[in-house]
């Protein structure tokens, strides 16, 4: 029996209730109608949750990228801070080793950043990488700053000492890229053969033997020598201003003592020759009669981050070839 029925203790039976139109609705109609709506709603939460709207998809795609290439770009940032810091210290050596002199307070300057101006980022959802960023660019325009104040300053005393410039030994000795050397460098290292701490006075480029040398400053050779010891087949230029160049551990010499040469004119091909544990060119630079760092003095024909490789090599190497 469909329908509802209601106990009559008179009658003592049942009896079936009817609903007017109104209470049929309430009873029926609404519960069902609120039903749906409930279920409309929560299908639409989820809905909201799970499907992104055409500019939902668009913003989310847009996010991922930038913090995707934001890695990428914090590298670069950190490459360029590299280099102009390499670059300040490279400067500050071969201002030093060539003009005899300091080159002012400039490099003893400090970055103060400046922390106040990055709080409006902190709002944001991607605050730290707005506000990393700014950090980051302020730091190079600071250094570059610091440069050009430095370069202002090198240009005066080129126009004054122009002569000597041309004489310094200040390129590689070698026709070799950067990248196909291996550098021995300049200070205290292990000896190949006595497997003792002594002094290096140069620096050793591993080389195949037959490798071109070039000299790396105008000058007049002064000596060409060959003997069994420790330069083995070597010679020396000259490059006034006080400046000596030495090229050691050689196969075969293409000058005379007396002979003036220019920068980069071939003066000997490298070899294996005197106390030598591989095939090299031992090189050094000196300063009136004493050994100077040649790294310090290899800058007009590599870029800053060559520059930056071979002094890097040149450090690390423990052991010298001879």
């Amino acid at each position: 029996m469909k329908g509802k029925y209601q106990y009559n203790p008179e009658k003592l039976s049942y009896s079936k209730v009817d609903y007017n139109l109104w209470q049929k609705f309430l009873r029926y109609v609404l519960p069902q109608i609120l039903a749906a709506f409930v279920i409309a709603f929560l299908l639409f939460l989820a809905v909201s949750y799970v499907v992104d709207t055409t500019e939902e998809r668009k913003l989310k795609n847009q996010n991922k990228f930038l913090e995707e290439n934001y890695g990428r770009l914090e590298d670069k940032y950190s490459n360029a801070q590299k280099v102009l810091t390499d670059l300040q210290s490279r400067d500050k050596n071969i201002y030093k080793a060539i003009f005899e002199a300091e080159p002012g307070a400039m490099f003893e300057n400090q970055l103060q950043i400046n922390l106040d101006k990055y709080v409006e980022y902190s709002p944001l959802e991607k605050s730290r990488l707005l506000g990393n960023n700014e950090k980051r660019l302020d730091t190079i325009e600071y250094k570059i700053a610091v440069k050009e104040d430095f370069y202002q300053e090198l240009y005066k005393l080129i126009e004054t000492k122009s002569e000597m410039l041309k004489n310094v030994p200040a390129i590689l000795p070698l026709k070799e890229k950067v990248e196909n050397i291996t550098a021995y460098g300049f200070g205290q290292r292990l000896d190949p053969f006595y497997k003792s701490n002594v002094f290096h006075t140069g620096i050793d480029f591993a080389i195949p033997v037959g490798t071109v040398v070039v000299a790396t400053g105008d000058g007049v050779v002064t000596r060409t020598l060959t003997t069994r010891r420790q330069y083995g087949m070597h010679l020396v230029i000259s490059h006034g201003f006080g400046y000596e160049s030495l090229y050691a551990n050689l196969d075969q010499i293409r000058v005379h003592p007396g002979q003036k040469v220019k920068r980069g004119d071939i003066i000997a091909f490298s070899g294996n020759t005197g106390k030598s544990a591989a095939p090299h060119l031992h090189y050094e630079v000196r300063k009136n009669g004493k050994a100077v760092n040649p790294v310090n003095f290899i800058f007009l024909n590599l870029s800053p981050e060559q520059f930056d490789q071979l002094s890097f090599k040149a450090s690390q190497a423990g052991q010298v070839l001879d």
